[in-house]
């Protein structure tokens, strides 16, 4: 490798035994409908972009895995393209790779997730890997972590939503031949909202028309940049800080 690579497939097995401080990251992404104007694969490339800007931030030794493609998204599969696993099997792949892992002697597992349809269900499973194993098994959203930061990046929307001004950003930033300029006019704003304190399971469609939730006619490549290298950024601190592996 003539280049810094955080990816664990670009290296050789014998350069693959941890050190005690390493830690690895799964980006798990999802496949599933971005609106009119953004690819389906859009989670799956911003959860490895911000592992791999994490890793290189990071202040210990990080590698990355190759993001899990497919989770839990059931409330868009109204939509064609969209892809979905049940608990069951998303539980029983994560745990398949960390015990796979955990064999291998890794100590510090990031479950790094990009997709909001698994905010409930991936610190379950990172509990129950940490109870169970001999590593410590962390779980974070990455626009969760580093939501303080990116909030004043966005200039028409307080947070990150879907297919929003934040993901089509990032998304122009890492492969702008995936996003259909002109379809960003056809982006609508919700009519309607998730009651606050009350949990309801309902079809994306019942929220958004077009399958896009938030501003992305406010979207640019330099400020997708910006968002991936803070995001990366926080990520990258948090995992190198030792208090936050402690229990």
């Amino acid at each position: 490798m003539t280049a810094p690579s955080y990816r664990w497939i670009d290296y050789r097995s014998p350069d693959l035994a941890p050190p005690e401080d390493m830690v690895v990251i799964l980006p798990v992404g999802s496949t599933e409908q971005h609106g009119r104007h953004m690819p389906v694969g859009t989670d799956i490339h911003l959860a490895e972009a911000v592992a791999l800007e994490a890793a290189a931030q990071a202040t210990i030794p990080v590698r990355v895995l190759p993001p899990v493609w497919i989770s839990l998204a059931e409330h868009h599969m109204d939509r064609p393209g969209t892809l979905t696993l049940d608990m069951a099997t998303l539980d029983a792949l994560i745990t398949g790779i960390a015990k796979a892992l955990d064999r291998q002697k890794v100590k510090r597992l990031l479950l790094l997730n990009s997709h909001g349809g698994n905010r409930n269900a991936l610190p379950v499973i990172a509990d129950k890997l940490t109870r169970d194993l001999t590593m410590n098994v962390a779980y974070s959203t990455y626009w969760e972590t580093a939501m303080a930061e990116l909030t004043p990046l966005l200039e028409g929307q307080k947070m990150l939503h879907h297919a929003c001004e934040a993901e089509t950003s990032m998304i122009l930033h890492l492969k702008p031949e995936t996003v259909a300029m002109e379809k960003l006019a056809d982006a609508d704003v919700p009519a309607t909202v998730p009651p606050q304190g009350l949990h309801l399971w309902r079809p994306f469609s019942a929220m958004t028309e077009s399958g896009a939730y938030g501003r992305p006619d406010l979207a640019s490549a330099e400020k997708g940049a910006k968002m991936i290298e803070t995001a990366g950024k926080v990520v990258g601190a948090k995992l190198s800080d030792p208090a936050n592996w402690r229990y």
